[in-house]
């Protein structure tokens, strides 16, 4: 029988499965087969749509999916890709992912994005 691991995605500027028809990428898809293996798995990310450049949450939330849950943390917003304000908004993510972390148990398995240059 295999072990139930605790395994912590994190990573930011994906599309996160929040409604019907959401096309997901690498993180969401890794985040559903962790889940179909009975893990329990906590997705951290941002709160803002670095795609459409818009909040999916106005404060830190977190949100239970069926098999998995997504903590969106909230920061200050981006409107170009290439800015001083996004390497901000990422300090400010780094810093309160720094934070809540800290307070929790440990997970087995930690798999991060590649950080920004």
């Amino acid at each position: 029988m295999q072990k139930k691991l605790r395994i912590w995605l994190v990573t930011i500027g994906e599309n996160l499965p929040l409604e019907e028809g959401i096309c997901i990428l690498r993180t969401g898809m890794l985040a559903e087969r962790l889940a179909q293996n009975q893990h329990d798995v906590l997705w951290w990310t941002s709160a803002f749509d670095h795609f459409q450049k818009t909040w999916l949450f106005q404060k830190d939330t977190t949100v239970k999916l069926s098999g998995f849950t997504i903590k969106a943390l909230k920061e200050v917003g981006y409107h170009k890709n290439v800015s001083f304000r996004r390497f901000v908004d990422h300090r400010i993510i780094a810093h309160k992912f720094k934070k809540i972390s800290s307070a929790m148990d440990p997970p087995d398995i930690i798999l991060t994005a590649t950080p920004l240059l």
